[in-house]
């Protein structure tokens, strides 16, 4: 049967609910002018609104037929993206309440860091094994990032220290696992800028030239 489905800040589509979320995305993302770097077998997508979960349902298997897996009473969806064992994230300005998104996936060692490049900035649940320098080769990579970045900015947001500290890109911080980023800032900023360690609470990465 045919459904309308309506995307948060795109628009609504009409697409026939026996087909896949996979193929609902493909068609979407034609409608839309988008294009994944990445690939699009990273795309799925977030129902903030479904009666499973108070937060929200995170489709996990593209495969699944929208019938199965859409409710018809869905409201807006919002894109996300998930690579298994590695990161996902839903748009939608969800926050430092992505790790509690409804049926979301389970990356190991899960850290959350809210990154910007250039104007995009988005909280991501990350596997805390990799450094933000596999972030940043990855973004090179994949042409989200076309020139060379000489920094990474680090916003704090609360706080006596908050502020912003610029690091280069050459510091050993950014090539240590993810997993201890909020210690080893602490550190650099007692190092660097100020006498004491800061409590952090809040934290913004920026990837500067």
């Amino acid at each position: 049967m045919i459904q309308k489905y309506t995307f948060f800040g795109d628009g609504t589509i009409e697409f026939d609910d026996t087909k896949s979320v996979k193929e609902l995305i493909a068609y979407a993302f034609d409608e839309f002018g988008y294009d994944e770097p990445f690939g699009m077998n990273i795309v799925t997508i977030f129902q903030p609104m479904n009666s499973n979960t108070s937060t929200g349902w995170f489709t996990t298997e593209v495969s699944r037929k929208c019938v199965d897996e859409i409710e018809k009473n869905h409201g807006e969806m919002c894109f996300a993206y998930y690579l298994p064992d590695v990161f996902y994230f839903a748009e939608g300005g969800w926050g430092h309440h992505m790790e509690e998104l409804g049926n979301h996936p389970i990356i190991p060692n899960a850290v959350t860091i809210n990154l910007r490049v250039d104007d995009v900035e988005n909280t991501v649940v990350i596997n805390g094994t990799y450094s933000l320098n596999d972030v940043i080769n990855a973004l090179k990579r994949t042409g989200y990032v076309n020139i060379d970045y000489k920094h990474v900015m680090v916003s704090i947001r609360e706080g006596y220290f908050r502020g912003k500290y610029i690091i280069p890109i050459t510091d050993r911080i950014v090539d240590a696992p993810l997993s201890g980023f909020a210690e080893n800032i602490k550190q650099y900023i007692a190092k660097h800028v100020k006498s004491e360690a800061p409590d952090i609470i809040n934290c913004e990465l920026e990837i500067v030239p």
